[in-house]
């Protein structure tokens, strides 16, 4: 980001005609400002002053840290509860340690609301340029309205720093589209390589990506062939560079110490899949639905996000930025399609009849998109709050 900001690269200013904010401060917007500030406040409080209380925090996450602190090397990793998983979260606990010189179990959470506060930031910057300053902090507080996104922005899960690497690259697919940025697909591919670090699911949100990105250039008729496969092998080769160096390291140095994993618990891992099909498929199927339609509508965790996300207008010939909402909605359908298959399709249908929270983290990782496309399907170029000036 730093090489990109000195090459004079703005990664969210668009090439596009901008709408621009009456500069005079208006009673709405501090009003909206000051209710994302409370939920703000709350985050950095809460990570600050409760210590880490949750089960996998403490028993995976904490506990990993803890050892890479005290002991300075990986040798006990194969020892360790879900030795397989990316080792982002917990490394990141230890370095925070190493630069205090001492283990603290309440500023290891430091990092976590810093992500959620680095994310709404780069959702408003990236819709102040397709609507207005006063729309885009609505998207924010669409966010900050979700309980569970508040929750998991102070504890030490995976799920928030996941959500903030997942939707900054969609950001950033969007960005490129427009401005075709050789620079940017650089930085997607090493968020996402990032993003594969810190959770298994990483690797399949990289696949979304390749499909939209493949999408975007078989659209490009002004583009070369060889150009194409360029921008494609600029956008994978960090991604896949950070990915295989993991999963060699697990192959030759960790795997053959590691104690088998029991075959009744491959449900915990994404590394070993066993699809199902039987006849109780269909029946699976309809489960899977109906856990869905619960979690989205009918629990505490979205507010009426997804609600108003359905009731918003879908008139896209309207709309000023079509394509920005073709591939919202096709993103959000991936991410959907990716979750409803891998729970009806596989060993991971016991998560989401056994539990409450896993279908909930999956859907974490996407929320903001769903409001940014409810900001950009709703957005009234006739605002008379807005002016719309050419770049």
């Amino acid at each position: 980001m730093i090489l990109l900001h000195k090459k004079e690269i703005k990664i969210l200013s668009l090439a596009s005609p901008r709408i621009q904010l009456n500069k005079k401060p208006d009673f709405l917007s501090l009003l909206i400002i000051f209710y994302v500030s409370l939920y703000i406040l709350y985050v950095f409080w809460r990570s600050l002053n409760v210590l880490i209380s949750t089960w996998d925090a403490f028993s995976v996450y904490a506990f990993k840290a803890k050892i890479f602190f005290y002991e300075r090397s990986f040798k006990f990793l194969p020892n360790m509860p879900h030795y397989t998983y990316p080792p982002h979260t917990p490394l990141f606990q230890t370095w925070i340690a190493l630069n205090l010189d001492a283990w603290d179990h309440q500023m290891i959470k430091l990092f976590y609301p810093f992500y959620f506060l680095c994310y709404i930031t780069v959702q408003y910057s990236f819709l102040k340029n397709f609507t207005s300053a006063r729309w885009a902090l609505f998207s924010i507080v669409l966010l900050v309205s979700c309980n569970f996104l508040i929750y998991h922005s102070t504890i030490a899960y995976r799920d928030v720093t996941t959500l903030y690497y997942n939707c900054a690259c969609i950001i950033l697919l969007l960005t490129w589209h427009r401005t075709k940025d050789k620079n940017i697909l650089f930085l997607i591919s090493l968020m996402a390589g990032l993003m594969t670090s810190n959770k298994l699911e990483g690797i399949g949100y990289f696949l979304i990506y390749a499909i939209i990105l493949c999408i975007i250039l078989a659209k490009e008729k002004n583009c070369l062939i060889k150009e194409k496969f360029f921008n494609f092998i600029r956008f994978i080769i960090s991604c896949l560079c950070i990915f295989l160096f993991y999963q060699i390291y697990l192959a030759i140095a960790i795997a053959p110490k590691a104690t088998l994993e029991a075959k009744e618990n491959l449900s915990l891992t994404l590394r070993e899949i066993q699809f199902h099909f039987s006849a109780a498929l269909l029946e699976r199927i309809l489960v899977v639905g109906i856990h869905f339609f619960e979690n989205l509508f009918y629990s505490n965790n979205w507010n009426i996000l997804w609600i108003i996300l359905l009731m918003s207008p879908l008139n896209i010939r309207g709309n000023r930025y079509p394509a920005e909402i073709k591939l919202l909605m096709l993103s959000l359908a991936l991410f959907f399609g990716m979750y409803y298959f891998g729970f009806a399709f596989t060993q991971h249908y016991y998560w989401i009849t056994k539990t409450q929270t896993v279908l909930s983290r999956g859907i974490l990782h996407f929320l903001p998109l769903a409001s940014i496309l409810i900001v950009l399907l709703n957005f009234s170029k006739k605002d008379p709050e807005n002016s719309v000036t050419q770049k």
